[in-house]
């Protein structure tokens, strides 16, 4: 520590020995959240939407084929869950997003995420200063 300390104050007193010395300002971040969901979550959150989601991203879309698991019951979803699902945030978004679509889904999932949430912009501040040690 005391290294530290001593290359800090010859740095900004300016000894006979020059020392590098950097300096990080605040950043200002987008607060964008990548979010993983799966990829068949649509607006439709009724039982029968969120039901077929659940049969095409968790049994693969042939439920109920021979050979195959039974399909889903939407009458299996618990209140609890439908109000999870359901609930909206306050600009009217759904809680948990729907999954992008297209080209910004195969975007996303490049980054292991199915939607993107945006948020207020943020600062992060820490003043950060970095200098050589003498030598």
């Amino acid at each position: 520590m005391r290294s530290e300390v001593e290359c800090l104050v010859r740095a900004l007193v300016g000894s006979e020995i020059k020392r590098l010395v950097l300096y990080q300002p605040p950043i200002q971040l987008l607060a964008t959240s990548l979010v993983a969901v799966p990829p068949h979550l649509t607006s439709d959150r009724s039982p029968a939407g969120l039901a077929n989601m659940v049969n095409q991203d968790f049994l693969g879309g042939q439920c109920g084929a021979s050979g195959q698991p039974a399909c889903f019951d939407p009458n299996g979803i618990s209140p609890q869950a439908m109000a999870i699902m359901q609930q909206k945030a306050a600009d009217g978004s759904f809680f948990v997003p729907n999954a992008a679509t297209g080209s910004q889904l195969s975007n996303l999932q490049n980054q292991l995420a199915d939607a993107a949430v945006q948020g207020g912009s943020s600062v992060f501040r820490a003043d950060q200063l970095t200098c050589e040690r003498p030598t």
